[in-house]
């Protein structure tokens, strides 16, 4: 079938792409390290990988030239102190390199001399400067700069960061980061055979070696092992060089349960070290002859499908592409025979899943129920999840495994599973139906839930995170933007027992937000059974473990008439964490586009001043013209204001940026 995507849709992987560049896509520890090849400002020619061969350890400090945080690091001298004490000049067992990995900055940057720098970065580095490194950026998957790998001789890489000198050298001298030095010496790195299936079926198995050993690796013995005992057992043969990798295959076993699952070198190896790795395995949910499928398409519904197959690949019913419409709910009913291991995978041709809200569309959702009778009946007492996809993520294919000779017959948790209900409950497994729509906080066009019990504040999402400010997305760590406070219809007297009705709460403060945020209630005044909506707003400038509180006037009704009670006070608990993500931004005072959260300098800082060369107040790091250029012309004595160097009407923080650029430099006519 012929698809085209519309043109915004055909954008969106270019918008992700860079967008992941700015969240957490670099390669992560214990990735194996590309090769390069590069040639140094000095026009030495640089290998990876022959270093590596030669038993040195390697860092990288991936940079550019105007990343403020970037030179800030350079500046403490951690990477020079490694360079000195274990580089050519010292034990010759390191070797350090810093690549500039924005290929549109300039030699004439490097120096400190050009319009996107911090300086000069050649002056006091005695370690390669590799120019124009953007290619080998790429090839690491680069996220965000300064990126700083350790590389070790087994070319693995682990990302150390801007840390000290002596926390390098304690990563570059750790046992796992040695060279090879023995003859023989086998590591089993990751298993890589099927981590998922049915208790009782043949599950494949392997698992990554390296050869560590000096020697050429010609034969090994790997065995596998359950609680200790020795369930399995191959002899590989082959040839392996000194730091080669391959995956090894075993026999295949039938998991059986709950137990420890090893793979050992058990032959042919001088270092015992290395030789084990556990063997994760997640068992198929057991699941009943009957399977009923739900799924609600996005915008593209015709790109959606799905199998049941068994343990041999004998699909047992099936839906191609192409018959589905868009943004439709469709449910179907597939028997299994008595015994036997399934398989249930949703397909989607264009890749992404059911994420159609990343294209301007709807997000749809597959659940795939086992059940113990036709026609599914909400809050069916035998019934569990196989499959419960949300689609929230991208996928061509997604699996799930089901042992149909096991029967559930455990009692279901229902309640009503629909977030944005009034009555929500976060604990139902299966939706009753009882689900109560919510006015209030909805009108403002937020998703927000508040369960109706005893009077509290009821949060989307309790974690937040330092430095932004925007609706929680599963894909994104964000502040949450809102809560609903709840004022329930009753309440009881501690001393009596008695319920009575309330009549009104009048919110009188709101306090304990951590700093930069405010709030703002749509309501103040409240009757029984009603909500607010406390809106988020700012950013948010203090980590930590913070109690937030609404206090007011809290008043029963008697005879129809307020009583008050006095003062309640709802909380709660709010954890601002520190932001994972990079927060990109101006990071200098001084410029006009400040950004107080930024913590990665994106080389966007605007500085107003005069842009003309022939002005008696320009300067060349002015990089927005604003129209106060002064010229010998214009003054007919001495400058009434000598402190205003930018000639801007104020002595502020740019007259002493300008002061600070040319600190140092020779004053010339």
């Amino acid at each position: 079938m012929n698809h085209t995507p519309s043109l915004f849709r055909l954008a969106g992987p270019l918008f992700l792409i860079m967008s992941s560049l700015v969240v957490d896509a670099q390669l992560p520890s214990g990735s194996i390290a590309p090769d390069f090849t590069a040639t140094d400002i000095n026009g030495v020619e640089h290998n990876l990988y022959s270093l590596l061969d030669e038993g040195k350890k390697v860092i990288i400090e991936f940079a550019a030239t105007w990343c403020g945080p970037c030179w800030s690091y350079h500046n403490t001298g951690a990477l020079e102190d490694i360079w000195e004490t274990y580089g050519p000049d010292g034990t010759d067992e390191v070797y350090v390199f810093f690549i500039e990995a924005d290929d549109t900055t300039t030699p004439e940057d490097l120096e400190g001399t050009g319009t996107a720098t911090q300086g000069n970065w050649i002056e006091g580095t005695g370690y390669p400067i590799i120019d124009n490194g953007g290619s080998i950026f790429d090839d690491y998957a680069g996220a965000y700069y300064p990126t700083i790998y350790t590389i070790c001789p087994n070319r693995m890489l682990k990302e150390s960061s801007q840390i000290s000198a002596d926390d390098h050298a304690a990563i570059l001298f750790a046992n796992d980061c040695a060279a090879a030095n023995l003859a023989s010496d086998v590591a089993l790195l990751e298993y890589v055979g099927d981590g998922s299936g049915c208790i009782g079926f043949d599950t494949d198995i392997a698992v990554e070696m390296m050869n560590l050993g000096l020697n050429t690796l010609t034969s090994v013995t790997i065995g596998m092992f359950v609680n200790g005992v020795q369930v399995g057992l191959t002899n590989w043969t082959g040839s392996l060089d000194t730091y080669g990798i391959e995956v090894v295959t075993l026999p295949p076993y039938a998991f059986s349960g709950d137990a420890t699952y090893e793979l050992r070198v058990t032959s042919g190896d001088m270092n015992s070290a290395n030789d084990v790795i556990e063997a994760e395995f997640d068992a198929g949910v057991p699941a009943t002859r009957l399977l009923h499928i739900e799924i609600l398409t996005d915008g593209w519904g015709e790109e959606t499908g799905w199998t049941v197959e068994d343990d041999a690949g004998n699909v047992i019913e099936s839906l191609a592409p192409g018959s589905l419409d868009n943004t439709t709910t469709y449910t179907w009913e597939v028997e299994v025979s008595a015994d036997g291991c399934y398989k249930f995978t949703l397909t989607d041709e264009y890749g992404d899943g059911l994420f159609g809200s990343q294209w301007g569309s709807q997000d749809g959702y597959c659940t795939v129920r086992s059940v113990h009778q036709f026609p599914y009946v909400a809050g069916d007492p035998i019934a569990s999840f196989i499959l419960d996809y949300d689609g929230t993520s991208g996928f061509s294919a997604l699996e799930s495994n089901l042992n149909a000779s096991e029967n559930f017959t455990g009692d279901g948790a229902f309640g009503c599973t629909d977030p944005s209900a009034a009555n929500y409950d976060s604990d139902a497994q299966f939706d009753d139906g009882s689900c109560i729509e919510m006015a209030g906080c909805l009108e403002i066009g937020q998703d927000f839930w508040a369960e109706m019990v005893p009077f509290g504040i009821h949060p989307s999402f309790s974690t937040s995170y330092f430095g932004e400010l925007d609706w929680y997305d599963a894909s994104e760590d964000v502040l949450v933007t809102g809560w609903v406070l709840n004022v329930p219809n009753t309440i009881t007297d501690p001393s009596s027992g008695v319920d009575y009705g309330v009549h009104s709460f009048d919110i009188q403060s709101v306090s304990g937000l951590p700093e930069g945020i405010s709030a703002e209630l749509s309501e103040e005044y409240l009757t029984g059974g009603e909500q607010a909506c406390l809106s988020l707003s700012g950013y948010a400038l203090e980590q930590g473990a913070h109690q937030v509180q609404v206090a007011g006037e809290m008043s029963i009704s008697i005879f129809n008439a307020p009583f008050s009670i006095g003062t309640f006070t709802a909380t709660l608990d709010l954890l601002v964490q520190p932001n994972p993500n990079a927060i990109l931004g101006c990071t200098y005072p001084g410029a006009s586009n400040f950004n107080v959260v930024a913590n990665q300098d994106n080389g966007t800082c605007i500085f107003p001043g005069c842009m003309d060369p022939a002005a008696m107040n320009y300067h060349a790091m002015f990089n927005e013209d604003s129209g106060n250029c002064l010229y010998a012309d214009d003054v007919s004595g001495p400058n009434p204001c000598p402190s205003d160097i930018n000639g801007d009407g104020l002595i502020a923080i740019a007259d002493l940026l300008v002061i600070l650029g040319d600190f140092g430099n020779p004053c010339t006519e």
